[in-house]
């Protein structure tokens, strides 16, 4: 049979699309300590690997913070930083 669809779709999530304003971080690719500054309170940080599934948790509240991946294998690895309610999401290397 043949089937029609009529629909829409979402644009996929892009890391570079989807970025706080006022927070930075590094160094990126890292060795384990990744250095994260905000212009406001940093409220949490989460770590992904790229199954989606978490491997880090943190809550922060503060506007810098070392946050220790050392005990993350070597890969790429999605960031989602919460700043002021606001959620971005970042591409970390971990060497």
């Amino acid at each position: 049979g043949v089937y029609i669809w009529s629909g829409t779709c979402a644009p996929l999530l892009s890391v570079g699309e989807n970025s706080l304003a006022g927070f930075s971080y590094y160094p990126n690719p890292t060795n384990g300590k990744l250095s994260l500054n905000s212009v406001s309170d940093i409220e949490s940080v989460s770590m992904y690997n790229l199954l989606g599934q978490q491997v880090l948790s943190s809550k922060i509240g503060a506007t810098t913070s070392d946050l220790d991946i050392s005990g993350l294998t070597t890969g790429t690895y999605i960031m989602k930083v919460t700043v002021d309610g606001q959620t971005g999401t970042y591409k970390v290397l971990k060497n």
